[in-house]
């Protein structure tokens, strides 16, 4: 690493802002893609997610200077938060109201995103004619702190209208659904009121930034501020996600006409005639809401058909086809080497305890003594309830020689025959995981190496935890609190030794790059432009300990125009003499310098911010 080059540093915000980007995105995608009755309210909360990851994509990027490796990514429009507000209003507005067709006036309440891109266009002009960054520029600290009062006015407004959907909801339910319903959206409410809270906090945080600091404090101020806020919504996508029908479960038409017994019978037998078909049970995240989105029919409607028609609850109809397919490959000879538990999660059970449960429930019997009657020549099962039930251990069967070896395997290829369904089904669901999950994989690995390569600097001194480098900004510089010179000026070692106490030794150094050509005879053989070289005082061997080849480090730079070489420069500039033959021979530089060698360091592959030849 070269002294001057720019060093990549990332601090605890930028890890927890990196893992809530990589969240975001990977849940926005979800939301996006994902097919489900709410797939329009979702896209929308999708849509305020890549809001947030964007906007904390901008911050991650200022703080760690991204301009030094990608100059002019501040210009990319990345900044979209004038969105933010709408975007959650019409995400509550089609949950609650799914019939609510979208307007093309609408689209004017996404209108003042144009403010921020026109005030981006004037940070942009400015950043051309400076050459400082947009986010450093007058006309950004002049808008940004109008462009934050918009903001805040604009999502709290649009969360108090997204507050008054709900209670408008709840008033044209019927009176035996509210508690029910107040109950499913109990985490709608809170995330909105937590969302609201934590704006009113960060306008404080404005606030107090504008009149008691002059707008002049660190990005990093506002770091909590915006972690906090997106972990709210991926909180408020993950409660979407995980309940996809929430409202529309809810959402009953006004007295609805009951179907008669004959109708309803025929639905019923439609409705097994399927399962029975397409083998729906063998999916083991099957709940009301998705069958009934497999069956393209509302949930509500699927709920009668189950209950009125069959006259079951949905987990009792569901299981009854699982324990059937179970009993059924008891019976098949192509199955005997699979275990009880792999033919019941093949047939879409995805707990142990509840397949035995439900199980016996239906047989009476514990799918092992089942298993062990049909062993005894009984070709036929009969699935009936039964009352009693007890605990019961489940026993993988198999030779005694070799059943561990035998069930283990095929259990194997049970889970990830299972597991190659489950992806086949949901390509576009599968696809997004994979790919958060090489993202997370990928951004753990480059954490991990940048953060190796920083502390692996200066780790070969002995004394490496007591050593200090006085680190001075550069005069004049335009951004004086991040340029600095990585050298200690030759006043400031005599100033601490009389003003600081605990001081064991002080040494001045700064960089010195001269040219040198080296010839034999007339001819060029090699030319550094810019020789890697530092100017110091003695007491710097003393701070810093090397491998002497030759030379004392106590003497070695006591008088003027000494000079002390690594070991592999030193063979360049005299070729196979030994380090003890190289003192006292002379080396001459372009700017007409000519100083003596008094000492041979052995090279160090080690990295330093003290690097020198």
């Amino acid at each position: 690493m070269h002294l001057n080059s720019y060093t990549f540093h990332i601090s605890l915000y930028d890890l927890a802002s990196l893992g809530t980007i990589f969240i975001g995105l990977t849940f926005a995608l979800q939301l996006w893609f994902t097919k489900s009755i709410n797939r329009t309210a979702n896209r929308f909360l999708a849509l305020a997610l890549g809001v947030m990851v964007l906007r904390m994509t901008w911050i991650l990027a200022i703080d760690i200077r991204l301009e030094t490796y990608l100059p002019g990514w501040d210009q990319l429009p990345m900044q979209f938060l004038l969105a933010l507000g709408p975007l959650i209003y019409f995400y509550v507005l089609k949950i609650t109201r799914p019939e609510y067709k979208l307007k093309r006036k609408d689209l004017l309440h996404f209108s003042p995103v144009l403010l921020e891109q026109a005030a981006l266009a004037l940070e942009i002009r400015e950043s051309t004619v400076t050459g400082a960054a947009t986010y450093a520029t007058s006309a950004f600290q002049q808008l940004n702190p109008v462009l934050q009062l918009f903001i805040f006015i604009s999502i709290i407004t649009y969360l108090y209208h997204s507050h008054k959907l709900i209670n408008n909801f709840y008033r044209q339910l019927q009176p035996v659904l509210m508690d029910r319903s107040r109950l499913e959206f109990r985490w709608l409410r809170r995330l909105l009121a937590a969302t609201a809270l934590l704006w009113l906090v960060w306008i404080a945080y404005a606030v107090v930034d504008y009149f008691g600091y002059g707008s002049q404090s660190e990005i990093h101020v506002y770091y909590p501020f915006y972690i906090f806020l997106g972990v709210i919504i991926i909180w408020t996508a993950a409660a979407a996600f995980l309940r996809p029908q929430a409202g529309m479960l809810l959402q009953s038409s006004p007295s609805p006409k009951p179907l008669p017994p004959a109708e309803l019978r025929a639905k019923g037998a439609w409705l097994k005639k399927a399962m029975a078909s397409n083998q729906y049970y063998q999916d083991p995240e099957l709940n009301l809401s998705s069958l009934a989105e497999k069956l393209s029919i509302h949930p509500h409607e699927l709920s009668r058909i189950i209950n009125i028609a069959l006259k079951k609850n949905f987990n009792d109809f569901i299981n009854e086809y699982r324990i059937r397919d179970v009993a059924s490959k008891m019976q098949d000879p192509a199955y005997t080497r699979i275990t009880l538990l792999g033919m019941a999660y093949d047939a879409g059970f995805n707990s142990k305890a509840t397949f035995i449960r439900a199980f016996k429930q239906s047989t009476g019997k514990s799918p092992a003594e089942y298993k062990r009657e049909l062993e005894k020549e009984v070709s036929t099962y009969h699935l009936q309830p039964h009352s009693q039930a007890r605990q019961i251990i489940l026993v993988p069967e198999g030779p005694a020689w070799s059943h561990e070896q035998l069930n283990y395997n095929y259990m194997f290829r049970n889970y990830l025959r299972i597991a190659w369904r489950n992806i086949i089904r949901h390509k576009r669901y599968s696809i997004i995981n994979v790919m958060g999950l090489a993202l997370g994989i990928c951004g753990c690995l480059i954490i991990y190496l940048v953060a190796s390569f920083e502390f692996s600097f200066d780790t070969f001194h002995p004394d490496k935890e007591r050593i200090y480098c006085i680190d001075g900004s550069i005069a004049g510089s335009p951004d004086p609190l991040n340029d600095h010179w990585n050298c200690v000026p030759a006043p400031m070692p005599d100033a601490m030794r009389n003003e600081m106490t605990g001081l064991e030794t002080v040494a001045a150094f700064q960089h010195y790059n001269p040219k040198t050509t080296i010839k034999q005879g007339n001819k060029t053989i090699k030319k550094f432009d810019g020789t890697n070289a530092i100017i110091t005082q003695p007491d710097y061997f003393d701070i810093l300990q090397y491998t002497w080849l030759s030379g004392d480090k106590r003497t070695s730079l006591n008088k003027p125009m000494s000079v002390v070489l690594t070991q592999n420069r030193a063979k360049t500039y005299f070729g196979d003499l030994s380090p003890a033959e190289m003192i006292g021979r002379t080396r001459a530089y372009d700017d007409s310098l000519t100083v003596t060698v008094t000492g041979i360091l052995k090279d160090w592959n080690k990295n330093s911010d003290f690097d020198f030849s």
